[in-house]
């Protein structure tokens, strides 16, 4: 066997980045990691800001708490997604529903197209969500 043999086989046995996971370790899907990425972005500021509102008056406006709230419940949900639970699942699929009907309610095209990408790809990752076999070591 040749150097270039060995190399070829090294390539085809897995995939980039499997090579320094644990056997049995599942990842989210790609696309759900990317999701709470951004996401996990979005909160961390939409809370920062929340909490300047919040410090910057008298009284807790409702704006500054809700910000705060929805960030939070987004650090809930980006953790129920990337550990493979179900309730993450479920709790994803009932906010991008409340986020999905205010874009309908809003006028908002662009929210109202990303909130159905995004109600689609969640059905079609459920099955990772509530594969019994592979989520009970989760």
């Amino acid at each position: 066997m040749t150097a270039n043999d060995s190399d070829s086989e090294e390539s085809t046995d897995s995939t980039p980045g499997e090579a320094e996971r644990e056997p049995g370790v599942r990842l989210a899907p790609r696309g759900i990691r990317v999701y709470c990425l951004f996401v996990g972005i979005g909160s961390f500021i939409s809370i920062l800001l929340g909490i300047s509102v919040v410090a910057d008056s008298e009284l807790p406006t409702s704006n500054g708490l809700l910000a705060i709230a929805q960030g939070i419940v987004n650090f809930v949900l980006i953790y129920g997604l990337l550990r493979l639970r179900k309730w993450g699942w479920l709790l994803a699929l009932g906010w991008f529903g409340i986020t999905w009907m205010r874009s309908v309610v809003s006028d908002e095209p662009f929210g109202m197209i990303l909130g159905l990408v995004l109600l689609f790809y969640l059905l079609v990752v459920k099955d990772v969500y509530f594969d019994e076999e592979m989520t009970a070591n989760a």
